[in-house]
């Protein structure tokens, strides 16, 4: 009967261990996400832009458009102008 309660004891060590492991992991990795997110929200604050403008469209912004992206803008006003 002896090794029996041995062997519960190893057992019930060795989930206390783990359980231990993965406390400690979470703790770590948190902290680390945490300071992440603190640092980054730091840098994004001071590069915060106070206005968004909108932008009007014009025909000379269209030649800027080239390749395939071009045709697709092509297209899609031809489907605009059919409405």
């Amino acid at each position: 009967m002896e090794e029996t309660s041995g062997k519960m004891t190893s057992g019930k060590k060795k989930w206390g261990t783990l359980i231990l492991m993965a406390v400690v992991f979470g703790l770590i990795a948190g902290g680390i996400m945490y300071g992440v997110n603190a640092v980054g929200n730091r840098i994004s604050s001071e590069k915060n832009i106070s206005k968004t403008e909108t932008v009007q469209k014009s025909g000379a912004d269209q030649n800027k458009v080239c390749g395939p992206y071009r045709r697709v803008l092509e297209k899609s006003e031809g489907l605009h102008m059919r409405l």
